[in-house]
Formats: structure tokens, sequence, C-alpha cells
């Protein structure tokens, strides 16, 4: 989508400045697609960005042009930016690996409060203390399952912040899942 709108900006037909000058020597961004052809074949496309912002212009504009066919056109510098993926889009958001169908028993800990629940060779659920305690069996299957699919939105890793300040020094809630084939925990 950005790739398609940055294409249908403003095109320069004749350039009344060179390559560097309109900062396209060193581009700000050399954006790379690669599309296999109808024959088959393997093309690389490239946008190259400039690292100039042109002034003047109703809304601050860099320059642009595609390879290999070298269609001059100037883009806005929010689309350019806009371009650049930061790391944290970048980076993998999966928390957990396990399914919610290898999840053998998990524990949950809400303000020390203690649930462990096991899942019989049936596939039902029971409290670990208190097999005979009837279950909602579908919250739970629908709670983990929303459990393994959680996804990471930022990253804080790289960043120096106390745990006091983030209030993992003592947290909520504690979930951990269990498949006992695997031997795994998470």
């Amino acid at each position: 989508g950005l790739w398609n709108s940055a294409q249908t900006t403003n095109f320069i037909d004749e350039p009344e400045m060179t390559p560097g000058e309109m900062g396209l020597e060193i581009p700000f961004l050399r954006a790379t697609i690669g599309l296999e052809g109808e024959d088959g074949e393997w093309r690389e496309f490239a946008m190259l960005v400039g690292d100039v912002v042109t002034t003047g212009v109703p809304r601050i504009q860099r320059f642009a042009t595609t390879v290999p066919d070298d269609r001059l056109f100037t883009i806005t510098d929010e689309l350019a930016q806009r371009l650049v993926p930061s790391l944290d889009q970048l980076r993998d958001k999966t928390l957990l690996t396990l399914a919610a169908e290898d999840v053998d028993r998990f524990q949950i800990t809400v303000v020390r409060n203690v649930a462990q629940l096991e899942r019989d060779d049936e596939g039902r659920w029971h409290l670990t203390d208190e097999p005979e305690t009837a279950l909602d069996q579908a919250f739970i299957d629908d709670k983990l399952s929303a459990l393994v699919r959680l996804r990471a939105t930022r990253f804080f890793d790289d960043r120096q912040i106390p745990d006091e300040t983030t209030g993992m020094n003592d947290p909520n809630v504690i979930a951990t899942l269990f498949d006992e084939d695997s031997g795994t925990s998470q």
C-alpha cells in the first residue's frame, strides 16, 4: 500500500537537478521488492528516496526514483518516514510458542491467589486441587486460546527501565503453561 502510494504522486519528466542535488546519490531509503513475472523470471524493483527535503512546495517533500525504470517523482516527507520500518515493526512479536491444544496444564496466579488446572484424557479441564468442581470448559478454552495468541506491541529490552516502574517486580497476574509431552513450560 505505501509503495503504491509513493509511486502515484508527482512525476518529474525533465529534472533540472543532479541526483546528488536531489539526495539520491546516497539515499535516505532504498526499499527493494522482488516479483516473479509470468515468465517465471525473478525481477527486482527498488525505490530510492532522497535524503534532501525540498522546500518551497506546499508540503515538505523528498525526491524519489524507481529502479530499473528510473521514474523520478516526489513524495511527502511524512510518507518517506512511514516507508522506513522500525526495529519494533520488524521483530517477531510471538510471546508463546505453545499451541493451545498442546497445553496439558496451566497455572494462573492473580494477586497471589493460585489456580492450577489440568486437562484430562478426554480434553476436559479440572482444578488440580478440586477435580470434582465443575468448570466452564468454553471459558477456559477461550482464555487459553487468547493467552497463546498474545503478541507483543512494543519492546523495552534495550531500554533500562526498572522493574519497579513497569510493575514486573510484583506482577498482578502470572500465567504458566505446561506441555507435559515435550517437557516445555512457558
